[in-house]
């Protein structure tokens, strides 16, 4: 008759001297549900160290441009990335809780600021370029932690259908694209009164005009569209 007590021994032992396999670490790749990753969304393991615009990259089968002029490699789908975290600082150096604020106390000490002529305005010819390209040079968890949980999510899920090739956005339809289409300054034209901020793309030709001659927002009735 077999030994039940031996047995059970035998079988422990025999689990024991086996190499317990690892426990696949999540990512954006390979997980099934990426909601329930939630605390891994600040990690940058969790992108395999890729930047936001290498993400893209997988997408579009290129390297976008980060500042160093390198473009065409092909990117894998879940290759590994060079992001460098903590590169891509975005907690801003003033003490201001908004952006009305921070121009508000700018203007108060200005005084009145410079008055200029027509010929003593600042030569800003030439065509401008923003900053890096891809949401700068540290990896998409750089980002994420800057973000409120709510928008914690729509900005993974948006990473995770670029790097599978499923990007939208209002260009993509032929729409314009809204308010931060004029942030993207290519030219400026000055004048002592006003400032206009052009920027071009597929899509669209955009105008922006800033007064410097003290006349101040829009009436909060006209700052927004509505329907009619």
């Amino acid at each position: 008759m077999l030994n039940t007590r031996f047995l059970m021994s035998a079988v422990a032992v025999l689990c024991l001297a086996l190499p317990i396999p690892a426990l696949a670490q999540a990512t954006i790749f390979n997980t099934k549900d990426f909601h329930q990753d939630r605390t891994l969304w600040t990690n940058p393991a969790y992108y395999r160290n890729n930047t936001p615009g290498q993400l893209a990259g997988m997408a579009l089968n290129i390297v976008p441009y980060e500042g160093t002029g390198q473009v065409g490699a092909a990117r894998l789908y879940g290759s590994q990335g060079t992001g460098t975290p903590g590169a891509t600082d975005l907690k801003s150096p003033y003490p201001f809780k908004s952006a009305k604020e921070h121009y508000e106390a700018w203007l108060k000490d200005a005084k009145g600021g410079t008055k200029h002529t027509r010929t003593s305005v600042p030569d800003w010819s030439g065509v401008w370029e923003g900053g890096p390209a891809g949401g700068g040079r540290g990896p998409a968890s750089d980002i994420v932690k800057y973000l409120k949980p709510k928008y914690q999510e729509y900005y993974v899920q948006a990473l995770k259908a670029a790097s599978e090739a499923r990007m939208w956005s209002a260009q993509s339809m032929c729409l314009p694209r809204g308010f931060f289409a004029s942030l993207d300054a290519q030219e400026f034209v000055a004048t002592p009164e006003k400032t206009w901020i052009l920027s071009s793309s597929f899509t669209e030709e955009t105008v922006r005009w800033i007064y410097t001659d003290g006349t101040g927002h829009a009436a909060e009735q006209f700052e927004f569209p509505r329907a009619f």
